[in-house]
This record gives C-alpha cells, sequence and structure tokens, in this order.
C-alpha cells in the first residue's frame, strides 16, 4: 500500500497504526495539500457484510461528531473493493506512549488532559454516540501538548473482535479487557456511564504508571472488573491528593448508578480537586432501592401531612363558627330592645323626658345644685353618648337646681386664719382675700347693728357658698358646697402699689399703712362702682330714714339672681370717710 494513490487523490507514505479490523495510513491529500490519515478495512472483511456494515456505521457516527478534542473525519469512500474513512491527522504520540516512556503523569497534568478527555466525551455523548473504547491507545497528544480522542463508533467492533478471538488466537489484540466496564465485562450493554468508567481507568493509569486489574489472561482481568474494588491510587503514588482520589474512585464504581452520570459532572469535581485538595465534596448518589424507599416514605409523609391539614382545617372551621354563631347570639341578645343613647345635657328636664321615652328607655330624675345651668336644665346623665343601652334598664338624669344658697356669718374682726378655716368647714374650697394698706379707711356694709334700723338682722343672713366676702346680714349668690372658688391676692401682694399712686383696682387711691387684711371690701371696677355707690346711699338711708327706704335705695339692687357671678373685689377707701386705725393686721 506505500506509495499507492487512494481515488486518485490521497497518497499512502506509510503505516502509523493497525487494529482488529482495520489498518491507519498516513497519506498526502493532493487536492488539499495536506498530511492526512486514511483508515482502511481490512481485505479479508470487505466481503463480510456485518463488518462492512459496521464500518459504515461508524463512518457515519464520526461524521456526527466535530470537536477540538476530537479527531475529526474529513472523508469516507470506496476504491474498488476497499473501503477507507480519511481523518485529521496528529502529529505525536498516544497517551499510551507517553505513559511508557515517562511513566506516572504529575496530578496537575493529569487533570489537566482528563478535563479535555471528558470534553470530548461529553460533545460524544450530547451527539448521541457512546465510544465504548476508551483508552491510551486511542487518545492522541500532539507535539503542543494538545488531547484528541480517536476512533468514535470503532469501540464497539473492537470489543467484539476482541472477545471473538479470545479462545481462537494468541490474545495480541486483547489489549482493551483493560478498560472493560464492569457492565461489558458481563456481556451487557454499555452506556455513557461505561465511558466514564474507562475515563476513571485511564486516569489511574496516569497518574500511578499502572492499570487498576491486571491479570495473566483477558479474562481474569475482565472478572477483577466484575467483582474486586480497586486500591487507593495514593498506594501506589505518593502526591496524588485525597480529593483527587475520590474522584478517581467514584468513576470506578462498580454499580453504574453510583458513578457520575455524565462526564460535565465528572469533570466538575476534578476542578475542586485544584481549590479543595482535602476533599469531602464527592457524594455517590443512593441505590435505587434506598431512593424508592425515600420515595415512598416521603408520599407516606405528604399523606400524613395531609390528613393532619385536613383535621386542623376541621376543627378551625368548626372553632370558626361556633365563634360566629355565639357572636350572633350575643349580637342579636345585645342589640334586641336596645337604643343609642343621646346627649340629654342642656335640655330641659320635660323634653329630655320625652326624647329618652321616644327611643324606649326610663328616667330617673335627681335634682342637684350646679352653677352652670339654670334651674330645670338636665346638667349630667349616667350614660355616655352614643352607649347602647338596653330598654329595661333606667338611665338617671340630673336636673340643676340652680345656685346653692346658705348663711354666712360675720366674720368680722376675726383672724384671716380663723374665717378661713370657718368657711371651709362649709364647704368652700377657696377663698379670695384682698389686701389693703394700714391707715386707709373703711367700713362694713352692712353696718355695725347699731347703725341698722330697727328690726335689722346683723348676726347672719342667708349667703351664697363661697360668696364674693363676708358681710353680716347681707345674702350674696356664690358656689355652693364642692365647688371651686377663685383665691386671688395673698400676703406677698400686701402692700403692693404702682409707683403712680395706682393700686390694682384700677383707680387712684390714698395710700394707708400696709398690712391690713380686710376681705369683704366690694369691688370697684366699670359698673360695680356704680352698685357699690347705690349701696352705700342705701345704707346711709337707713340711718336718715329709720321708719322706712327712700325710693330708689331699696336693697333689691343689690340682690344677686342666680347665674350672675360678681366676684371681683379690689381695694377701695372708705366713701365715708371713717378711719380704719383700731384694725389690726390680719384681723377681717
Amino acid at each position: 500500500m506505500i506509495g499507492h494513490v487512494i481515488s486518485g487523490r490521497y497518497v499512502v507514505q506509510a503505516v502509523v497504526g493497525t487494529g482488529g479490523m482495520a489498518v491507519v495510513y498516513r497519506a498526502f491529500d493532493k487536492k488539499k495539500n495536506r498530511i492526512v490519515a486514511i483508515k482502511v478495512l481490512r481485505p479479508e472483511y470487505e466481503s463480510d457484510e456485518e463488518f462492512v456494515r459496521r464500518f459504515s456505521r461508524e463512518a457515519e457516527a464520526a461524521s456526527k461528531v466535530s470537536h477540538e478534542n476530537i479527531v475529526n473525519m474529513l472523508d469516507v469512500g470506496i476504491d474498488g473493493d476497499m473501503r477507507y474513512i480519511v481523518m485529521e491527522y496528529v502529529d505525536g504520540q498516544t497517551l499510551k506512549e507517553m505513559i511508557r516512556q515517562r511513566g506516572a503523569i504529575h496530578p496537575d497534568t493529569a487533570i489537566r488532559m482528563a478535563i479535555r478527555i471528558l470534553a470530548a466525551v461529553d460533545h460524544a455523548h450530547r451527539n448521541g454516540i457512546v465510544h465504548r473504547d476508551i483508552k491510551p491507545q486511542n487518545i492522541m497528544v500532539d507535539n503542543q501538548g494538545r488531547v484528541k480522542v480517536a476512533d468514535f463508533g470503532i469501540a464497539r467492533l473492537k470489543a467484539a473482535q476482541t472477545t471473538a478471538t479470545e479462545e481462537g488466537s494468541n490474545g495480541s489484540v486483547l489489549g482493551s479487557v483493560h478498560y472493560f466496564s464492569p457492565e461489558q465485562a458481563r456481556g451487557e450493554v454499555a452506556d455513557e456511564k461505561s465511558d466514564l468508567y474507562s475515563v476513571g481507568v485511564v486516569m489511574y493509569e496516569m497518574l500511578t504508571g499502572q492499570v487498576p486489574f491486571d491479570d495473566e489472561t483477558s479474562v481474569s482481568v475482565a472478572l477483577k472488573h466484575v467483582s474486586e474494588e480497586p486500591k487507593s491510587m495514593r498506594d501506589h503514588q505518593e502526591g496524588i491528593s485525597k480529593a483527587l482520589d475520590e474522584v478517581v474512585m467514584r468513576a470506578l464504581c462498580k454499580d453504574a448508578s453510583k458513578r457520575y452520570q455524565t462526564a460535565a459532572e465528572m469533570a466538575a469535581d476534578l476542578r475542586k480537586t485544584i481549590s479543595h485538595p482535602q476533599g469531602g465534596f464527592v457524594t455517590y448518589p443512593k441505590d435505587p432501592e434506598e431512593v424508592e424507599r425515600e420515595k415512598e416514605e416521603r408520599r407516606r409523609r405528604r399523606a400524613r401531612d395531609r390528613r393532619r391539614l385536613r383535621k386542623t382545617v376541621i376543627a378551625v372551621v368548626s372553632v370558626v363558627v361556633v365563634l360566629l354563631i355565639a357572636a350572633g347570639i350575643w349580637y342579636f341578645t345585645n342589640t334586641s330592645n336596645t337604643y343609642v343613647m343621646p346627649d340629654l345635657v342642656g335640655q330641659e328636664q320635660l323634653l329630655a323626658q320625652d326624647a329618652l321615652e321616644q327611643l324606649g328607655g326610663v328616667a330617673e330624675i335627681e335634682y342637684g345644685y350646679s352653677e352652670d345651668f339654670e334651674e330645670g336644665i338636665v346638667f349630667a346623665q349616667s350614660r355616655r353618648n352614643g352607649a347602647r343601652v338596653k330598654t329595661a334598664v333606667p338611665v338617671t338624669l340630673t336636673v340643676s337646681l340652680g345656685s346653692q344658697w346658705y348663711y354666712l356669718l360675720d366674720y368680722t374682726g376675726q383672724p384671716l386664719e380663723e374665717a378661713e378655716e370657718a368657711l371651709r368647714a362649709l364647704g368652700v374650697e377657696s377663698m379670695e382675700a384682698l389686701y389693703v394698706d394700714a391707715g386707709d379707711l373703711h367700713r362694713q356694709r352692712p353696718a355695725h347693728p347699731d347703725a341698722l334700723p330697727d328690726g335689722a338682722d346683723a348676726g347672719g343672713g342667708p349667703v351664697a357658698a363661697g360668696g364674693r366676702g363676708p358681710g353680716a346680714g347681707r345674702r350674696l349668690r356664690g358656689r355652693g358646697p364642692g365647688c371651686r372658688a377663685r383665691h386671688r391676692g395673698g400676703p406677698e401682694r400686701r402692700g403692693e402699689q404702682r409707683a403712680d399712686g395706682r393700686g390694682h383696682g384700677g383707680r387712684d387711691r390714698e395710700p394707708g399703712p400696709g398690712g391690713r387684711v380686710l376681705p369683704g371690701v366690694q369691688a370697684v371696677r366699670g359698673g360695680a362702682a356704680e352698685r357699690q355707690q347705690r349701696a352705700f346711699d342705701h345704707d346711709r338711708a337707713l340711718r336718715d330714714h329709720p321708719g322706712g327706704v327712700p325710693r330708689g335705695a331699696e336693697r333689691g339692687h343689690l340682690s344677686h339672681r342666680p347665674h350672675q357671678r360678681r366676684n371681683r373685689r379690689t381695694h377701695r377707701p372708705d366713701l365715708h370717710g371713717r378711719g380704719g386705725d383700731g384694725d389690726a393686721d390680719g384681723y377681717v
């Protein structure tokens, strides 16, 4: 064949390899002007239909793959009775020759080469092609260190030839048995995981310089693939990391389901061995029986969860229904025969009662004194506005009696503390005391009993609670017991006067000796001055006319009607010009 021209194009130059069913030649492509490799079917098989069919299937499979790490097919044809396949020529050596020359390959180099082999295998698997004969003899390494996998689609044919010739030949072609997967050794169908097992054997040989199983005969080797576990690579060679050993050991699992399921998965773990040499990241798939048990357990767990959820939902729905029924009963019970309480404060008694009766309510009337509401006006109700009230429950309405009156004794001449204590005993919460300067002329109105007409009462009279000031025989309107009354001034205001001679009363007054406490002097601001003047005129008329009061000077001018508040008092010099030198400081 040397010098022979195939199909008038390929000039055969040399033999580069031989196989069980074909011979590989180096040839020159005159048309493309390049070196190629030509695989020619052996002459003894040219008339065998089975070998011809397998050779044709090889060419078809090779045409489906095109990858940088695969020896690509360039052409296929027939020259007379000779069938051939033209392939890419790799100028280098096989991986087997490299291992024989160097021995064990450094782990880093072996990892990089294995990743490229797996890339080629993954590409073939993705295209539906299983190599079935991955071994160092079918892996080429060129002069630049690039790795290329050859003989895609032929491995199965070589395996069949190997097992067929084992008994009737010298076994020279049985080398691939060392890279068989256990299922191939048992005669079962090989798949993608079988190629990964073969890659694991190739890596084992690259890292240790020897195959994991070896014996005198191919049958013994095949049995070891089926029954024996490989030794750890670290027992044969130092410098191999635990992670790298774990990856190769998983690829060599007897159970195909526990191996790597894809070439990409195995390549990913190989990359991890570089950054995580301590290992621990390699995990094995579970047994199918164990997976089935876990599935069954998950189904049972889901069934239990569904039953538990169903019971929980029923319980929750039952509770919600009971609560809704209870809420309905409560609402019906509390809303039937009820009404919303209106605001009756500020209405007259009869109008308030009518409004309550129209709503179906029952009114109970109580009476009390009030300084803010006139007599006959509702100033309080027992139920707040907007509250829901049952018709059978009475509502208490408090009606105002107006201002509360009581009799006030004459406290003139008593110490201020005793006078205040006596007033507090009557229910007055606070009092107002006005301090005036000593030496001013003051008087008490009504006057001393000697100055009153016959029959007049100077010992006391009806006076409103918290009145404007103590006075003998005068009826003053004020706040009842329990109410607050203003308390202005104090000892600190004693003798206090503006520089221009104006006191706090707002009028010019004569300065006098300080320190006299004279509560009971009426205020003289605004219209109060006019009423004070009429009061003094009334007192003068009582002295000048014992038999009667002149017209216009009746005491009625000073009477206090309900809800007319007059409680402002200040210092004013006595209009009659009488002195107060006999009064001591701190006395009324």
